[in-house]
Order: structure tokens, then sequence, then C-alpha cells
């Protein structure tokens, strides 16, 4: 097993997350092994992820270091917001980075984001709801990521990813 007990992981959009236990559960005839996941900043929570289900197991990552999570905002920093027109392109790859819970893509969906709002600002106008809805989950995930990476506060994380990427609203 790549993961043990005590691991810090990032766990899709459930952020951060330590693997407190491998517990095994019966369902029907089969018992299965399952992770259990407990959110850092939600430690009244529990998830259980089956070891048997590699796509539910390809969501949960490392979490970056100190140094490792500054390369990556420089990386975006100087990279493009990218931003799709089309809102049914637009709604499938946002979900499709945040199911993924990669960080830097997540990172990058922010930026496109907060540019766009910018402009919608600009011109009188707000975000469509699902681009709001989908920014705040992007935030939950990143804010929890970049609180754990830096050791500031959850408060101070989005003022601070914002402020980094050049959007503080």
């Amino acid at each position: 097993m790549k993961y043990k007990i005590d691991d810090i992981i990032l766990y899709g959009t459930d952020g951060v997350c330590r693997i407190t236990d491998v517990t095994e559960r019966k369902i029907g005839n089969d018992t299965f092994k399952y992770l259990m996941l407990v959110p850092v900043y939600n430690e009244g929570s529990t998830i259980l992820v089956p070891l048997v289900n590699e796509r539910l197991l390809n969501k949960m990552s490392v979490v970056p270091s100190k140094s490792e999570f500054m390369d990556m905002i420089e990386r975006v920093k100087n990279s493009e917001a990218q931003w799709i027109d089309n809102d049914i392109k637009r709604k499938e790859e946002f979900h499709q980075i945040l199911d993924n819970g990669d960080v830097y893509s997540l990172i990058c969906l922010l930026k496109a984001i907060y540019k766009h709002q910018c402009e919608r600002i600009a011109a009188g106008k707000k975000l469509h709801v699902v681009d709001e809805r989908i920014m705040k989950d992007a935030e939950k995930v990143v804010c929890d990521e970049t609180s754990y990476s830096l050791g500031i506060s959850r408060d101070g994380a989005l003022s601070y990813i914002r402020d980094i990427l050049g959007y503080g609203i």
C-alpha cells in the first residue's frame, strides 16, 4: 500500500486529510478493506476509501512541502489564465479539475475564475452561479492546502492566494 496510518494526504475536494485507520467492512458476502480518512479541518467527518477502487485511490496525493507549494504558486503566477467561453464545456472541464483534486490545476482554475470575475465586475455583472459554486469549492481545497503547507491560518489563506495571484478582491 502506498500510504500508511498517520500520513497526511490530499483527497479530492475534501482537502487535507489524515489517514487514521485501515478497516474492513462487510457488504453482502464480501469483505472489503478501506482507508479511513479524517479531514484535518473537519475532524467530525470521516471518509472511507475502498482499497479496491483505483479511481478513488487516485484522488489521493501527497501534500506538497512549503518549497514545493511556493514553486507551484510561481508557475501559476507566470502562466496565462485560460477561460473557456462555452458554458457547458467550461462546467465539464472545471468539474473534472475539481474531481481530480490536483492543487496546481485548482490554483490555475482559480486564477482563470478570478480574472473573469474582475472582467465581469468591470462590466457591472456577476459571475454565473455555476462558476461561483466551482470557485468556492476550489477555494476550500486550495485554502486547506495553503494553510497546511505554509503553516498559516485558513482565514488568511484565501487572501494570500488572491493577493499572490494578483486578484485581491
